[in-house]
């Protein structure tokens, strides 16, 4: 019996729907005797029904230690992540698992002091070769990841996971294993009640969702539309819903302002707004293809898996865990989004049905809850 500790100072992205999973299983779990939840109160508020349901021990972190673990150098954040991971431990010896775990990694090589338990945790942005081109910077950068994860090492440092599948084969002649990690994707019972609304315009309307940011192509986007021809752009939409990342927002609305008077055949809607999964759910039912132009982004991404629950066809960049899995399941079209002139292309290009049967008996809740679990007890 031990005290498994879920310490997350994030609250934006999975952090909540992986919470949910994680500390539900946990407190079902017969080899822990007391869960414990140490978070912001913006997330412990989005997680008020678990933490009833669980009746776990709940610790609300201050502004100042959230910022601490959140804001100024990735050294600075790293070793203040760690450096409270042991601190919970020194109270009571048991697990601590910490979800993003890129930056505490060098809080576990710079800060040596002995560790009453294990502290574990997921790395998002390990070596990924996939697609890339074998430059010398890039052999660098894996080489530097590598070595940072094996400096790591020590007795109070648990296994670390990865969502990268690739990443994890990879490792398994090195000294630091890396777990593979399933995502989950969405219950595909979340589309069952769902009835597509026909548009009745004709188009073929493509769905850009989640963060609005540059680093995931938006701007490449709309560059990539306007190389279409008009008689091409009368029968392309593209809507694009949820939050448009502040520092991209002005810029990205004047963009797409401007695109749709110069091109007024395109069809163009934007939704600026955090949306629920079952909002979320009905946009992806009503369109014809999800679109993900990340910028050769190294990890993976829940866009894909929300495309392979909905049977929805995919295009993608064509490097990275991204890259890996719509290559590797067939689940669509990946591509240089970094390109216009090929995503351009990729607007009009024939499409595969996908067949994410392989990915979604993989990548369920029950598998991300017992890897995780099965790890962090051992």
């Amino acid at each position: 019996m031990t005290v498994f500790t879920y310490f997350e100072p994030l609250s934006a992205g999975h952090c909540a729907y992986w919470a949910q999973m994680v500390l539900s299983a946990a407190a079902r779990d017969s080899r822990i005797s007391r869960v414990q939840l140490q978070t912001s109160a913006k997330l412990a508020d989005r997680l008020a029904d678990v933490i009833s349901e669980t009746k776990l021990d709940l610790t609300i972190l201050s502004d100042e230690q959230v910022s601490a673990f959140t804001d100024g150098s990735l050294l600075g954040r790293g070793r203040a992540q760690w450096s409270h991971a042991r601190d919970i431990l020194t109270q009571q010896c048991g697990r601590v698992f910490l979800p993003f775990f890129d930056h505490a990694i060098y809080g576990s090589i710079l800060d040596r002091r002995p560790v009453n338990g294990k502290i574990s945790g997921i790395i998002f942005r390990p070596p990924n070769d996939f697609g890339y081109a074998p430059t010398l910077k890039r052999q660098a950068d894996a080489l530097r990841r590598w070595g940072t994860y094996i400096a790591a090492r020590r007795p109070g440092l648990g296994p670390l996971f990865t969502l990268d599948e690739g990443a994890a084969k990879a490792s398994g002649a090195r000294l630091r294993k890396l777990v593979f990690l399933a995502d989950p994707a969405p219950d595909t019972k979340i589309f069952s009640n769902i009835q597509r609304t026909p548009r009745h315009d004709g188009r073929r309307w493509f769905l850009v969702f989640g963060a609005l940011a540059e680093r995931k192509g938006v701007f490449q986007l709309l560059e990539a539309a306007r190389r279409l021809s008009p008689q091409t752009a009368s029968r392309i939409g593209l809507r694009f819903v949820g939050k448009l990342d502040p520092a991209d927002s002005a810029d990205f609305i004047t963009q797409l302002e401007t695109l749709k008077h110069t091109h007024p055949a395109l069809a163009l809607e934007l939704d600026n707004r955090f949306v629920s999964d079952h909002e979320l759910a009905c946009e992806i039912s009503a369109c014809d293809v999800v679109l993900a132009p990340y910028q050769n982004h190294i990890g993976s991404s829940g866009v894909v898996l929300w495309a392979a629950a909905a049977g929805k066809r995919l295009v993608c960049q064509n490097t990275g865990a991204m890259g890996h899995q719509v290559a590797e399941h067939k689940l669509g079209l990946g591509v240089d989004c970094t390109d216009p002139d090929t995503l351009s292309r990729a607007l009009v290009a024939d499409i595969a049905q996908p067949n994410a049967r392989t990915l979604l008996a993989t990548h369920t809740a029950a598998v991300f809850q017992n890897t995780i679990l099965k790890g962090c007890l051992q």
